[in-house]
């Protein structure tokens, strides 16, 4: 269990797909590190912890490597994705900004 209070948001980060525009979205990203309980598998994932150095890029969506490491250098974050067909990344652009 989260308090609404403890969340906070660290991203804003819009997703694009040129052939299939249904699957637009704008994601908000948040940073906890409070919570009661054990997080528990979910039909959208699992929980996995993993060292910051060791974090699994290759196997996450192809953006994540772009946008990630700002956030664990505690920075917020703007993004923009547009994806091909096949989830390849055909353009992006990040703004990010130190959170105080």
């Amino acid at each position: 269990m989260v308090k609404i209070d403890d969340l906070k948001k660290v991203a804003e980060i819009e997703f694009y797909f040129k052939q299939q525009p249904e699957l637009d979205e704008l994601m908000h990203v948040f940073i906890v590190e409070k919570w009661k309980n054990i997080p528990v598998e979910t039909e959208e994932m699992a929980p996995k912890w993993f060292k910051i150095d060791k974090i699994p890029f290759s196997s996450m969506w192809p953006d994540d490597k772009y946008w990630l490491p700002h956030v664990l250098k505690n920075k917020f974050v703007r993004g923009f994705f547009e994806f091909d067909k096949n989830d390849q990344i055909l353009d992006f652009k990040l703004d990010h900004e130190i959170i105080t």
